[in-house]
């Protein structure tokens, strides 16, 4: 089963895990089995139409998945996803 990080900012809403489980076929299937099964981290990662939101980024395995690629990417158990959130500020 593939793995996914989650980052301390999003950790208050896994009841303090930072490592989870992901259970689907692609990268998108498994988020949205993210969200179901963490609902108050789902608003944090995509908008109401279940699209990610443009300020988290992903990596599989330590390379950054382009965007348009995000959606239908195959995991495999043993990949390593990575939350990463944007930040803003100055």
């Amino acid at each position: 089963m593939a793995t996914i990080k989650v980052p301390q900012v999003f950790q208050l809403y896994t009841g303090g895990s930072a490592v989870l489980p992901l259970d689907g076929s692609t990268l998108a299937e498994a988020l949205r089995n993210l969200a179901v099964s963490y609902p108050q981290l789902a608003p944090h990662l995509m908008n109401r139409a279940g699209a990610l939101h443009h300020y988290v980024h992903i990596f599989r395995d330590g390379v950054e998945l382009p965007r348009a690629d995000q959606g239908e990417v195959a995991i495999s158990s043993g990949d390593e996803i990575i939350l990463v959130p944007g930040i803003a500020g100055g």
